[in-house]
Order: C-alpha cells, then structure tokens, then sequence
C-alpha cells in the first residue's frame, strides 16, 4: 500500500491549508492501483478498521514531517461511516495519537456517506471519544443520496461538495446551482465548506466569488507524496497567481 497526499488550499489566499491522504495498491509491476479498483472490496470485510489504521498512521507521521519543514498542515482521512461508532476503531484512532503525539485537532476524518448504515444513528458514547479529544470531522462526497442524512447525525466541521457537481462549473446551470446551495447550506449550519474536483481556473474564480473555503483538486494540485509535497509547499502555488 502506498499512502500519497493532495493539498488543500484556501481560496481566498491560495495558501495550502491541510492535505487528503488518498491510499493506492502497488502492483508487482509497479503500477498503482487506484482506490475505487480494491477499497469497496475491502470495505465489506474486517480488514477496512486494518487499512484505515495503516493510513492515518501514516498521515500523522507525514504531518510531523510538514510541521518540521515548517508547514502546518491538518490532514485528512477517509473513514466508512460505519467505523465510526465501533470501538475497536475507537481504541486504536486514540493509540495512534497517543504513540505520535499528534495534536487531535491536526487530524481530520472524512467520513464516506455510503455503504452499509450510512447516515443511520450512530453511538455517542463511542463517537465522543473520537470528538473529546478533538478530532474533527468532515462529510466526504456531500451531495450523495445519504448525506444530508449524515448532516443531522455527525457532529461536523466540514463538508465536501462531491466532485461530480464541481465539474458541471460553467456548462450545468443545475449543479451551479447545486453547489451553491451547498456552499449555503455549510455556511448556515457554521461548517467550513471544500470543493473537491477543481479543476480549472474558471471553477476556482466561480467558487471564490460564491464564498467557498476551500479547494481541492488538480488545478490546486496532484497527488503526491509526503515528501514530494514539502518540495511543492517551498515553491510558489499556481492556483491563485
């Protein structure tokens, strides 16, 4: 498995904010295997906790390693809804942190609105664990038939607008009108908001003037990894020059 990251910046100053950590399968030739091809199989078997432990381990380890050139960036990762109130999820999110002595807040779970259970009640008791101590949450893909279920139910800091409207910027009057309402919506119920998909000058200058927080996406930058993006966060940032 191979963990690479892809920036996140603010939109009104173009300066990188946080990173996605984004796990690939390398293959015996090389190649990488891209997420959608193996982690919904993964998904649907006790391995998903296994995996995503692997990732925020090294996400945290690669957010040290930010903070000591100098950068710091939050990061994020992927987690299926139903990991959330599972205590053995619980336990082993907290040990990470306690073994890197990473501050909580640095860490972001995204969580997936899909998949068994998506947007049904969750248990507080163990979900309180995670926010006690300060880690924050964003909904992942927000725009998806059970995400507005989620809204009502997690206890948010952020959401994500699906990348699919993000791309009818400019040619779809119905997701412009989608991703606006959604940008609202965020902002009215005192989340942050992250278009993901940005992938041209034209999306970022609309969703700028819209008042989005934050953009995502291969105008902003391509994944890479923990190393290759402290080399990228010492050069200047394209998107808003």
């Amino acid at each position: 498995l191979v963990v690479v990251y892809q920036p996140i910046l603010d939109l009104r100053t173009g300066e990188p904010r946080s990173a996605e950590a984004l796990v690939r399968r390398l293959l015996p030739d090389r190649a990488l295997l891209p997420p959608a091809n193996f982690v919904p199989h993964v998904e649907r078997t006790p391995l998903v906790r296994e995996l995503t432990f692997i990732v925020i381990a090294d996400a945290l380890r690669s957010a040290a390693k930010w903070r000591e050139a100098g950068h710091e960036l939050s990061v994020a990762v992927n987690v299926p809804y139903r990991l959330l109130d599972d205590p053995q999820f619980a336990d082993g999110v907290l040990g990470l942190l306690r073994s890197s002595a990473a501050d909580p807040s640095s860490l972001m779970l995204e969580v997936v609105p899909s998949g068994p259970g998506a947007g049904s009640e969750l248990d507080g008791a163990v979900l309180g664990r995670l926010t006690d101590v300060g880690i924050r949450f964003s909904l992942d893909d927000c725009g998806r038939a059970a995400s507005f279920a989620a809204l009502r139910v997690l206890p948010l800091h952020q959401l994500k607008i699906d990348a699919g409207f993000v791309h009818g910027l400019g040619r779809n009057e119905t997701d412009a009108a989608l991703v606006r309402g959604m940008i609202e919506m965020g902002h009215a119920l005192g989340l942050s908001v992250v278009a993901e998909g940005v992938e041209t000058r034209r999306a970022w200058q609309v969703l700028a003037s819209w008042g989005c927080d934050l953009a995502q996406g291969f105008y902003v930058a391509s994944p890479r990894s923990a190393d290759e993006l402290v080399d990228w966060l010492a050069g200047s940032w394209p998107a808003v020059a």
